[in-house]
């Protein structure tokens, strides 16, 4: 099935995603009164929304790295793609779900189940895309910081 065993930790981290996406369902349908309210809470209860949009961006995040156990790469990596999963993407996952989630929450016409819609879709979205994403961001601010520090 699979062509290496880089390719076989590629799809055990979609695996590992699948499984983080599926207890994140559990806890959404389990603990629905806390997700889900009509009114936003101004201060740090509202990390409900937070984790809607983590689980969002791991269901998007579940097929490219499925899509990637697919394709075989001929060249050797210096570790393997899990470790990966669990360090850059999973830091980049978060870091770009909490642009969301903050953006989402200052804009007043998002407060009620308006949030819930974008934010799933901009989390499948930008967990998909991950890689041109991340490539974009991270050059933006590559140009701020040596702006900054006059390289």
């Amino acid at each position: 099935m699979f062509s290496g065993v880089q390719d076989r930790y590629r799809f055990y981290g979609a695996i590992l995603y699948g499984i983080f996406f599926v207890f994140g369902i559990f806890l959404l349908i389990y603990y629905h009164h806390i997700f889900f309210y009509n009114i936003p809470k101004n201060d740090f209860s509202n990390w409900p929304r937070f984790i809607f949009t983590i689980i969002a961006s791991f269901f998007g995040f579940i097929f490219i790295a499925y899509e990637s156990s697919k394709t075989h790469n001929t060249e050797p990596r210096a570790f393997s793609p899990i470790l990966s999963y669990l360090s850059r993407y999973l830091l980049i996952l978060l870091l770009c779900d909490a642009v969301i989630f903050g953006i989402l929450s200052s804009i007043a016409s998002t407060s009620n189940y308006i949030f819930y819609y974008l934010s799933s879709v901009l989390g499948i979205a930008i967990g998909y895309y991950i890689d041109i994403f991340a490539t974009y961001f991270f050059n933006i601010i590559i140009k701020i910081i040596s702006k900054n520090i006059d390289i």
